[in-house]
């Protein structure tokens, strides 16, 4: 570990790293709660510096000069416990940017309104899936004009790769696309996502209307369901170890249609039910789908999870954005027949998927012909 310490560039000092955490928490989402709130928002910023940024701050600060090694929380997890701990706070962070990234529409249009008066771009579904296409497209498109120019900044290469060892990008997807199975898991990334997504996307509008009424405080505390999330990838996971993929995966997937179902209960608790439920069909059928993929895949292995990947996060924006019409045009029972209609497709899918035939690169190889004596 001091090895690789020492191989470390501190590239940003102290000072960089103090106001770039002033902008990532006194960010433009948080005005409105804080004018709504009043001079009173001084003492909860009080407490939260007491409470939680300076215990963070040392805690960050402690384990850094005891593991100073590049992957930060990841790294300190995986070291400290094991590496499905690593896994597993890893992939929390990286859901927590996808939640992030969902809202960037409605905090786009909250900002204008406010900034114009123009309030009905706050009730606009239309102009918030807008905003969120735009934003994220200007970030996606920003960030592809950097990777180009980031490219053409590299150094040559001073030993070259030999081009026998490359792998083919374009006969690559063909290949993969190709397989009956991978065909398969990319449809159920499509749909388990897009299930995920459009609930939590539209979820908050069920609740703050009657019967609920849920204030947006009572509504935040839903998004703790997530952390059943760690629960089911690992029992997931350690139930297809031990049974195989193929018996995991239906049942895992069965629970999303049946979550959708309960959403449309009258009763809080159950509607929240529904929600969990839909949560642990995604997480469970998601951590053995995604690691089916590179048991399935025989070369090419990159591609085929870029591939699985791709075909999540459309999932996630065609899906997730479409459920806004469901919404628009039924309400909530709208939205439920949505997430209802993909979860059921998913579980189609899950019970081909379980009886897909084996790549041939799994079969078990067929004994040789005995040879005849001589003679």
């Amino acid at each position: 570990m001091q090895e690789v310490a020492q191989q470390l560039k501190r590239e940003l000092g102290l000072r960089d790293l103090v106001l770039t955490q002033i902008l990532f928490v006194m960010g433009l989402t948080w005005f409105g709660t804080a004018a709504k709130l009043g001079p009173s928002h001084v003492t909860f910023w009080l407490l939260a510096v007491i409470l939680f940024y300076i215990p963070s701050a040392i805690v960050v600060v402690h384990l850094s000069r005891l593991m100073p090694i590049e992957g930060g929380v990841y790294q300190w997890a995986k070291i400290r416990f094991d590496p499905r701990i690593g896994f597993l706070v890893a992939w929390n962070l990286w859901i927590y940017a996808m939640i992030l990234m969902s809202e960037v529409g409605l905090h786009v249009a909250t900002n204008i309104a406010y900034a114009t008066g123009a309030q009905w771009m706050v009730e606009s579904k239309w102009f918030i899936a807008l905003a969120s296409v735009v934003v994220i497209g200007a970030i996606g498109a920003l960030s592809a004009v950097c990777a180009i120019a980031f490219a053409f900044a590299l150094p040559r290469e001073r030993h070259s790769t030999p081009k026998a060892e490359l792998v083919a990008m374009g006969p690559a997807i063909r290949m993969h696309l190709g397989d009956s199975g991978m065909r398969l898991l990319f449809a159920l990334a499509f749909l388990l996502m897009g299930s995920l997504v459009t609930t939590y996307n539209y979820i908050g509008f069920r609740l703050t209307a009657p019967p609920f009424s849920l204030s947006q405080t009572a509504i935040g505390f839903v998004f703790v369901i997530y952390l059943l999330g760690t629960v089911a990838s690992t029992a997931a996971g350690d139930l297809a170890g031990r049974f195989g993929r193929r018996r995991v995966i239906v049942p895992s997937v069965a629970l999303m249609p049946l979550g959708a179902l309960a959403t449309l209960s009258h009763g809080l608790s159950t509607t929240i039910f529904g929600v969990a439920l839909v949560t642990v069909g995604f997480f469970a059928g998601h951590s053995v789908a995604s690691s089916w993929i590179g048991l399935r895949a025989a070369s090419a292995k990159a591609q085929a999870s870029a591939l699985y990947l791709f075909f999540y996060y459309a999932g996630s924006s065609l899906a997730g954005s479409s459920g806004g019409w469901a919404l628009e045009l039924a309400g909530w029972p709208g939205v439920a027949a949505f997430v209802g209609a993909l979860a059921c497709l998913a579980c189609l899918v899950a019970v081909m998927l379980s009886h897909a035939p084996p790549p041939a690169h799994l079969l078990p190889a067929e004994p040789e012909p005995p040879i005849p004596p001589a003679g």
